[in-house]
């Protein structure tokens, strides 16, 4: 697992920590429609190359429409107990992995991901400077909340924020598994999940008919 993919999937609050609140225009929309419209600069997306190997610029724009909604207010997440962890939602499971990544449990953590991911991740937080730098961020994240949802192919994708609403915000996935949802990485790497990641950073997040 590459190094982006940990920042961007495995410890959400490295990327909060690094971007500023003007970077939000995306939640001042209002939710409903049932669909969203995400668009983007190219020159703001992550993987810009991709892109731009389809004939365009880095002025140009990415954009794709999603079956799902914005959520206002915004759905506040407490942190729960390990034993009271459920997923039978992707809410319920944004909820047990926020807390296990405020507990520091390494396990417990591992266990909020597919099985397919969970080598990778355990991988990655027995990196001992990741790890301690990502205990301290969450030691001071008191909620987690979710602004907005969107469906891909088989996967939920939850637009969170970790602590303060006016921190940056971060895309989820989740997938179904027998256990209940759990977090993925799967796409890491995948062009529509980057442009949904970028918009909501740095581009547009629009509900449409």
């Amino acid at each position: 697992m590459s190094h982006r993919r940990f920042v961007r999937l495995i410890a959400a609050a490295f990327i909060v920590a690094f971007v500023s609140a003007d970077s939000l225009p995306a939640f001042a929309q209002t939710s409903g429609g049932g669909k969203l419209l995400f668009r983007v600069q190219i020159g703001d997306r992550g993987m810009k190359t991709d892109a731009i190997s389809k004939d365009k610029t880095l002025t140009d724009y990415s954009q794709i429409t999603l079956p799902g909604a914005l959520i206002k207010p915004p759905l506040k997440l407490a942190p729960v107990a390990k034993s009271s962890a459920k997923f039978d939602t992707p809410v319920n499971a944004a909820a047990a992995d926020f807390s296990a990544e405020k507990s520091d449990d390494a396990d417990w953590i591992v266990s909020m991901f597919a099985p397919g991911d969970r080598a990778d991740v355990r991988s990655m937080l027995a990196d001992k400077a990741m790890r301690e730098r990502n205990r301290g961020i969450f030691a001071h994240k008191d909620a987690r909340y979710v602004r907005g949802q969107a469906d891909y192919k088989n996967y939920v994708l939850l637009f969170i924020v970790d602590g303060n609403l006016d921190n940056s915000p971060n895309v989820l996935a989740f997938v179904k598994t027998p256990d209940g949802f759990r977090r993925t990485n799967a796409l890491a790497a995948d062009d529509t999940f980057d442009i949904v990641w970028s918009a909501l950073r740095l581009g547009e997040v629009k509900p449409v008919k």
